[in-house]
């Protein structure tokens, strides 16, 4: 009996990542089947968060980012080019969700990190500042951060 083949989700065709010139992936080309696991591996440093990040187009996010290639995902029963405009980025988002081992801020300031995911789901200014406030508190943070919250995170 022949084993049935895995149907494609998830596509990526000459993917190549840049920040401020610099190039961090490089003509990169993967398949992942739909229904199985799949990990990324590799050293630190060879590019695997920013590999995540481009899955789910934080990185536009962050200013001097390119991308060229493709990276086609299956979204609603079809294969969607992500970086293209029909892609609705909030639903993307839910469908590649990253967690990473060690905390991992984005390069942006204290308060940006924190105010991040409220300003993706269009929260008005009033509620993340109050919520900034409150999670820096919460952790702890608030006394040790909030001179500096317009600093780069450290990182």
């Amino acid at each position: 009996m022949k084993k049935a083949e895995s149907k494609i989700k998830i596509r990526i065709r000459h993917l190549s990542f840049s920040y401020h010139g610099k190039k961090i992936l490089a003509d990169v080309n993967a398949e992942f089947p739909a229904n199985r696991i799949s990990t990324i591996t590799g050293p630190y440093g060879s590019g695997k968060s920013t590999f995540l990040t481009v899955m789910n187009r934080l990185w536009e996010e962050v200013a001097g980012c390119s991308v060229s290639g493709t990276v086609e995902m299956e979204i609603n029963g079809r294969m969607v080019d992500i970086h293209s405009d029909i892609v609705n980025i909030r639903q993307l988002r839910g469908k590649v969700e990253i967690v990473f081992q060690q905390p991992n801020p984005l390069p942006m300031s204290i308060y940006k990190n924190v105010a991040f995911p409220l300003e993706l789901v269009h929260e008005d200014k009033e509620t993340i500042r109050h919520e900034v406030k409150s999670a820096l508190k919460q952790a702890h943070l608030w006394n040790e951060v909030k001179g500096r919250l317009d600093e780069d995170s450290p990182g």
